[in-house]
């Protein structure tokens, strides 16, 4: 069976004009920024059958960033196993989320990416579970309609007390927060945001999720990418949740 590895000092490609390692709180997390005109040196870095994923998207800033995001997790995923790129077999789990296949005798590496248009983000691990998120800090979204749905009572009281003006980031900060503990524990969407409560004053925060299921704990803190985006990420410590039964918390 193969083991986990240790990432500590582990600094792969640092300069080299496409990838930007950023500060992260825990040591066995790597959170690597793309940056945004990475496209072009990345295409080669993407295996047949993703390039053809790419050919059929219709936005181009989409196909842009797709190309940019998952020839950077090959490079990344390639360097830190120390295996060849395109051989690496990527699936993906009952939601969706991607997973690596690792080769016979490579070390376990969990990785976790998330785009918006012009920004992606790449979390390299070494417990259960990671996850990642990014959003525009400008993004135009409902705060009080999606507060209703993905925040808890005490979560509505809090961003409600804030000036009308600051509410939609708040929410961003909040979602992106929630959205990283989901995806590192492998249930995007369908799991019930209301049931993770997260201290936006809190730089890291030990998170307990339970549903009808199990119980999971997460670690989750906020990842600095500069004003013009909101950012976090989350490792799981542990978790018995069932990710295929989730979205039926109460």
């Amino acid at each position: 069976m193969s083991a986990w590895f240790d990432l500590a000092g582990r600094t792969p490609l640092a300069g080299n004009g496409v990838l930007r390692r950023l500060a992260c709180h825990r040591p066995e997390l790597h959170v690597w920024a793309v940056e945004p005109h990475a496209a072009c040196t990345l295409r080669a870095w993407i295996a047949d059958s993703e390039r053809t994923q790419a050919e059929r998207m219709l936005h181009a800033e989409r196909r842009r960033m797709f190309i940019a995001a998952r020839g950077a997790l090959r490079m990344l995923l390639g360097h830190y196993l120390g295996c060849d790129a395109l051989s690496l077999s990527i699936t993906r789990g009952p939601h969706g989320k991607p997973s690596l296949i690792a080769p016979a005798g490579a070390a376990r590496l969990a990785f976790n990416v998330s785009h918006c248009e012009d920004r992606a983000l790449i979390a390299l691990g070494v417990a259960g579970g990671v996850g990642v998120d990014i959003e525009r800090a400008d993004r135009k979204v409902d705060a009080a309609l999606l507060a209703r749905r993905c925040l808890s009572t005490a979560e509505q009281r809090r961003l409600e007390a804030r000036p009308g003006a600051q509410r939609a980031a708040r929410f961003l900060r909040y979602w992106t927060h929630k959205e990283a503990v989901a995806k590192a524990l492998g249930a995007g969407l369908t799991l019930d945001f209301r049931t993770i409560e997260i201290d936006l004053d809190a730089p890291e925060q030990h998170v307990v999720v339970c549903d009808r299921t199990g119980r999971a704990e997460v670690e989750v803190f906020e990842v600095a990418v500069g004003a013009s985006h909101h950012a976090a990420a989350a490792v799981c410590i542990q978790s018995d949740l069932d990710p295929a039964a989730a979205g039926t918390a109460s």
